[in-house]
């Protein structure tokens, strides 16, 4: 399941958050190139490589279904801050860290907001907005505050997830919020060891509740909420999903599907099964503001 020894290989010799370097294996052996381990200091469950040329994919869709998905997503973040991500103050601006082809930047701009974003390739998004060529992880200084920063499906794929929520808190405006959004380890967990399809030579960290938790605390963000589906509707919904994609489905079926999304985002569920881990977060210091 991990990568071959003749594989190329960049090892990870430490935890990419406290940067421990004793680990308990889930999957591999200190012998295997890429390995599954949980560092014994915090936590967290990372892999101990990655394949050194990553696939290049492109993410310009922007079809129906796309959008379908950011405006559900746009609507769950809005709840967890009570409404305040819909209605955005007059020239409020968004940055997205990876925004790659820009789409959730397309929703935040159609809500009222200046988008930004940042991309190792900013050509992908760069003809509808703003896009700052720097990594995830970057050190750069973009010269603005923003008061809504988002991490979406970026912090399990940064070799330095510390580095770039440093990188997310120093850039929002006083009062603003941090979206971030990360594959569940205990959803994966939960159906096995590590399924077929997880990207291991790809992926650097797998976070769960308490993992992700702690990670927004030592950069000094404080949580605001954070939100994971009921796993039981989660996992129906996405098996139903994917059966439709093979076969097709009538109208009536899609309509349904798209109401028990929407009922499911209002849901919440403290037992951390769910696909996916929400955080809402700002810096403890905007309470003094």
């Amino acid at each position: 399941m991990w990568a071959e020894p003749n594989d190329d290989v960049i090892p990870h010799l430490d935890c990419p958050l406290c940067h421990n370097s004793d680990r308990r294996f889930i999957v591999g052996t200190w012998e295997d190139p890429i390995g599954v381990a949980r560092c014994t200091a915090c936590g967290l469950v990372h892999t101990t490589g990655r394949h050194a040329t990553q696939p290049v994919t492109s993410t310009l869709s922007r079809g129906g279904a796309v959008r379908r998905q950011h405006r559900q997503a746009f609507d769950l973040y809005d709840r967890l801050l009570h409404g305040r991500l819909r209605t955005p103050m007059q020239g409020a601006a968004a940055l997205d860290i990876g925004c790659s082809g820009g789409a959730w930047l397309d929703q935040l701009h159609l809500w009222g907001y200046q988008t930004e974003g940042t991309d190792v390739d900013p050509s992908l998004a760069a003809a509808t907005h703003r896009v700052h060529e720097t990594d995830a992880d970057g050190a750069a200084d973009l010269g603005r505050r923003y008061e809504v920063v988002s991490l979406i499906d970026q912090l399990d794929l940064v070799e330095r997830p510390a580095a770039a929520l440093h990188f997310a808190a120093r850039h929002l405006a006083p009062g603003g919020v941090v979206i971030i959004e990360v594959p569940n380890w205990n959803y994966w967990r939960a159906r096995s060891v590590l399924p077929d399809g997880i990207e291991l030579g790809r992926k650097v960290a797998f976070y769960d509740r308490d993992s992700l938790r702690d990670a927004v605390v030592a950069v000094g963000l404080d949580p605001l909420a954070i939100w994971s589906a009921p796993s039981v509707l989660d996992r129906a919904i996405a098996t139903t999903r994917a059966q439709q994609a093979r076969q097709g489905a009538p109208n009536f079926l899609r309509r349904t599907l798209s109401l028990a999304e929407r009922a499911l985002s209002h849901a919440s569920d403290a037992s951390d099964r769910g696909a996916k881990l929400v955080m809402i977060a700002h810096r403890v210091m905007d309470e003094a503001h």
